[in-house]
């Protein structure tokens, strides 16, 4: 799959564009899908890995995410908080330190035309919320 991922670092800037390029391969008999993408910021080539549970309920965990730009060397496990007949929704959340943890939220929805949308949003511990990212596979 390829497609593109746009990165906004401040919420009314125009977003980082770059090409992403994808693979999604069914794990665990299927109750599991693994993502592994690449993408560049700049002439900085970066790779991520996501395992989402299609099936989750609500409150289990969804989705497993690591990326090399977003993170450094932690694996962010989110919990589903809304399971759509196409997709799932999980939450988590990252430490900021000297201050409080901010949250994370990840969806994942499987569109009709067999293509893949991505939308993670970055949570202000005062419950503000910004979009962050979207990836876009096809």
């Amino acid at each position: 799959m390829t497609g593109t991922k746009h990165l906004w670092f401040e919420p009314d800037a125009e977003p980082l564009t770059s090409t992403v390029r994808a693979t999604l391969t069914p794990e665990a008999g299927g109750s599991f899908y693994a993502l592994r993408y690449e993408w560049t910021k700049g002439d900085e080539p970066h790779a991520g890995v996501m395992l989402v549970h299609r099936t989750a309920s609500i409150g289990a965990p969804a989705i497993s995410w690591a990326d090399s730009f977003h993170q450094s060397g932690a694996l962010m496990v989110l919990t589903c908080e809304a399971a759509p007949a196409s997709g799932v929704v999980g939450l988590g959340a990252y430490a900021a330190p000297p201050g409080p943890d901010w949250g994370w939220r990840i969806a994942v929805e499987w569109p009709s035309d067999g293509g893949l949308d991505i939308h993670m949003t970055n949570i202000w511990p005062s419950g503000q919320e910004d979009r962050a990212v979207r990836i876009m596979l096809r």
